[in-house]
């Protein structure tokens, strides 16, 4: 006899016995089987690296800095004149030494905006990672999919009629 966490006493078989004893069959799952699996993770995974790539992407194109305007002699001209006039006699040294000076060392060279090189450069590296990105969604994008026809069994078309 063996006692139970309940209190009753329950009739056990000894152990010779129990080998005698019917062998039980498996129990059934308890609930339907899952319909998720390797190849919906797969894909799962490379849309959502995929869609993550794209969104990166997208924040960079919208983040870039504008194109710089073109040279105007005209704004230049504006700007040196309007600085000359609002500027205290002791300055005006200073700004004929910064506009004209390198005129007289450098001659008369192409007149650019400052900082046009550099928002150019930054432009172009941008788009780079712009295109890798893409690039790389697309990679992911293909990998989840190969996975996921590759790891579903193959389905058979019907022959005959």
């Amino acid at each position: 006899m063996v006692r139970c966490a309940c209190g009753a006493q329950i009739q056990a078989p000894k152990l010779s016995q129990l080998r005698e004893l019917p062998i039980a069959e498996a129990a059934a799952p308890a609930g339907p089987p899952s319909a998720w699996g390797f190849a919906q993770g797969a894909l799962s995974a490379g849309i959502l690296a995929a869609v993550a790539l794209v969104a990166l992407a997208g924040y960079l194109y919208w983040t870039e800095p504008p194109k710089p305007e073109p040279f105007s002699a005209e704004v230049f001209s504006k700007n040196a004149a309007e600085q000359i006039s609002q500027a205290p006699p002791a300055m005006l040294f200073n700004i004929w030494h910064g506009r004209y000076l390198p005129l007289a060392v450098n001659g008369l060279a192409p007149m650019e905006n400052p900082g046009v090189e550099r928002v150019e450069q930054q432009i172009a590296q941008a788009r780079s990672y712009e295109m890798w990105l893409l690039a790389a969604a697309a990679v992911a994008a293909a990998v989840g999919a190969a996975a996921y026809f590759a790891s579903r069994p193959a389905q058979r078309g019907r022959t005959g009629s």
